[in-house]
């Protein structure tokens, strides 16, 4: 059984890496 914290901290590090992933992406689709 898993507690609220260990739930919120899997979530949090899943959306920083899917955040980090499409800012890549997008920073590879259009370079500077």
């Amino acid at each position: 059984m898993y507690s609220q914290a260990t739930v919120l901290i899997s979530i949090l590090s899943s959306i920083i890496f899917l955040s980090l992933f499409i800012e890549s992406f997008f920073i590879s689709s259009y370079p500077q």
